[in-house]
């Protein structure tokens, strides 16, 4: 595992985190000025850990996922989904949110496949 990209990874996993997070707030009319503050800085910095987790996941799986390049990322994104999401919408509860955290578990996955990439063997 290459820590340099991972931390890369994570930090760009972080910022599409925090930017997806803050306009689906927007849209959905919930985001408050207020927020910045404590609860900005908790957000990121949850959202830095999670990144971590998520990259450090992909590095464990990389050459069990199929494909190359940003499709490797695609189908770890999608993997996420399955597991991490789609239980909860088999339920048909929040069917709009299972839909959001497939677009962005997809852009997820291929900004880290984009960023952290193992040499050729």
């Amino acid at each position: 595992m290459n820590t340099k990209k991972i931390i890369l990874s994570g930090i760009a996993a972080t910022l599409i985190y925090c930017v997806w997070y803050w306009l689906t707030l927007l849209i959905c009319g919930f985001f408050n000025w207020e927020f910045i503050g404590i609860e900005f800085v908790a957000s990121v910095l949850s959202g830095f850990i999670l990144s971590i987790i998520l990259v450090l996941v992909y590095a464990v799986l990389y050459k069990g996922i199929p494909g190359q390049g940003i499709k490797k990322g695609l189908w770890f994104g999608l993997l996420v989904w399955a597991v991490c999401v789609l239980p909860t919408a088999i339920k048909g509860v929040l069917i709009y949110l299972a839909l959001s955290e497939l677009v962005k578990l997809l852009i997820l996955g291929a900004v880290i496949a984009a960023i952290y990439k193992e040499p050729s063997a």
